[in-house]
């Protein structure tokens, strides 16, 4: 099961960047770059406080939840003004939208076993 949640979200970074490289041909390179680098910010930061929630002691969780809202305010920030929008399957999707859910997968797929590097 473990193998299934890191394969999903992986998917979801994939997905992520290839859709920001595509944006190269269609918008300015700053667009391009944060429609790359704001949804694997968020991601990060949804599996860090996921991680830091399931393994960490009270100083830990309360650091791996400030740090993933940090982590996911800057990538909302930055993809906001940016005004970066993907399309998937003939359906946009804002920046904002696509990077939430990048926190939401991270925050939810995480396990246990992958805040500990094993992933059997």
């Amino acid at each position: 099961m473990n193998k299934f949640l890191a394969i999903a979200q992986f998917g979801y970074v994939l997905l992520s960047v290839v859709a920001g490289i595509s944006a190269f041909g269609n918008t300015s390179i700053g667009v391009a770059i944060s429609g790359i680098l704001c949804p694997i910010i968020a991601w990060f930061g949804g599996a860090g406080m996921r991680g830091a929630l399931v393994t960490g002691d009270a100083k830990q969780k309360i650091t791996g939840i400030v740090a993933g809202l940090i982590f996911l305010a800057i990538s909302l920030f930055w993809i906001n003004y940016s005004d970066y929008w993907i399309t998937l399957f003939e359906m946009p999707i804002s920046g904002p939208v696509w990077c939430a859910l990048g926190f939401v997968v991270g925050l939810i797929l995480t396990t246990k076993g992958h805040a500990e590097n094993k992933f059997d």
